[in-house]
């Protein structure tokens, strides 16, 4: 009696090994693939850009020479933010302009409005910093059209809330276009 129960927990442990061989094939079989390669489309200014060699050997390349900057410091509560003025990619097809000076000006203005949103968050998380690079629309008489937020600063709250006081900014009208463009860089670091 003792060897027929042997005989059948043996039985048990071929089938369990069995079982576990076939769960372990099946989990090979269909567990998770390696990731595909992502294709990166180029548009018409990048395609001078030559795509990443794997070859080893020596790559040749030209760097572009560097477009004018125009620097204005805009003081906070905090250490000093710097905002700089530079040409981008126009997503919306402006071709207008703007008076720089107004536009200093007005960023200078709303600059403690948008400290105050970072300063309202930073209570909550004292770690909060960051940089905001806000890329404006505006229309032809001035008015905000359309605003792209992007950066290192990832709180909906204070992206949330300089929307709100950027579209609200008055502009001076456009000159030459339908409309202009205007790109304001914020950095962000809590008060030493």
């Amino acid at each position: 009696m003792a060897s027929s129960s042997q005989g059948g927990s043996g039985k048990y442990a071929v089938v369990g090994i069995v079982l576990f061989l076939l769960a372990g094939g099946l989990y090979w079989c269909m567990g998770p693939k390696p990731q595909e390669e992502k294709v990166v489309r180029l548009d018409a200014q990048d395609a001078a850009i030559p795509p990443p060699s794997t070859a080893l050997e020596e790559q040749s390349f030209e760097i572009p020479e560097e477009l004018p900057d125009a620097w204005v410091e805009v003081p906070d509560a905090g250490p000093t933010v710097i905002i700089k003025k530079i040409i981008v990619r126009d997503p919306w097809g402006c071709s207008g302009n703007l008076e720089q000076k107004a536009v200093r000006r007005l960023v200078e203005e709303h600059s403690v409005q948008v400290r105050s949103c970072y300063e309202r968050q930073l209570r909550q998380n004292p770690m909060l910093q960051g940089s905001v690079n806000v890329l404006v629309r505006v229309e032809s008489q001035g008015t905000v059209g359309d605003m792209q937020l992007d950066g290192s600063l990832r709180d909906r709250e204070v992206l949330s809330c300089m929307r709100t006081i950027i579209s609200r900014i008055r502009f001076p009208p456009v000159t030459g276009g339908n409309c202009a463009i205007v790109r304001i860089p914020f950095s962000f670091t809590p008060q030493q």
